[in-house]
């Protein structure tokens, strides 16, 4: 399909393009990768900042897998997604059993789909257990569970100064650490 921009083809004749050189400046490979995966190849996309910070987001998502701090079985193995490659490349849904495999810890079986596209996935980054981060983590959400919010932030801060990131989420064990980069 037609990469559109603003409702409208792309066309050097209406100039309403962004080079491919723009584009890679300002949002890097990978979101472009990902951007063009989220759409069937013969669909029209529409190439807007909306769109490619979602792409971007996206991309972050896959590139920080291994921040998932546990597993679970996935709705998907690796024959769906080559199915859903195999029924006219559809791109849109092996992306979405790519998220299913990365919500679900399922880093391998996301590192080899991303191998697929080109897309980076760190799967090697673990939380190292000797500097007690996930711990301390575990201690915030318990702090948080009972109101406690000001110790749950000097946990956040002291974390932070160890170069990770703490974020919250709803599954087992209610936080997600990332490495700051």
């Amino acid at each position: 399909g037609m990469l559109e921009l603003g409702a409208e083809k792309m066309s050097k004749s209406v100039g309403n393009i962004v080079s491919l050189r723009e584009a890679l400046d300002t949002w890097g490979r990978e979101v472009i990768l990902v951007f063009f995966l989220g759409a069937h190849y013969r669909s029209p996309i529409e190439f807007s900042d909306v769109a490619m910070e979602q792409a971007k987001a996206q991309a972050e998502d896959f590139r920080t897998a291994y921040a998932v701090a546990t597993t679970r079985a996935s709705d998907h193995a690796w024959p769906d997604f080559a199915a859903a490659l195999d029924d006219d490349f559809d791109t849109p849904r092996a992306l979405a059993i790519m998220h299913d495999w990365r919500a679900a810890g399922q880093r391998e079986l996301l590192a080899q789909a991303a191998s697929v596209f080109g897309v980076p996935v760190d799967v090697a980054i673990q939380v190292p257990p000797t500097h007690g981060i996930a711990a301390m983590a575990a201690t915030r959400v318990n702090a948080r569970s009972r109101g406690d919010f000001a110790e749950a932030d000097r946990l956040r801060k002291a974390i932070e100064r160890l170069g990770w990131e703490v974020q919250d989420v709803t599954d087992e064990p209610g936080y997600r650490l990332i490495p700051k980069r």
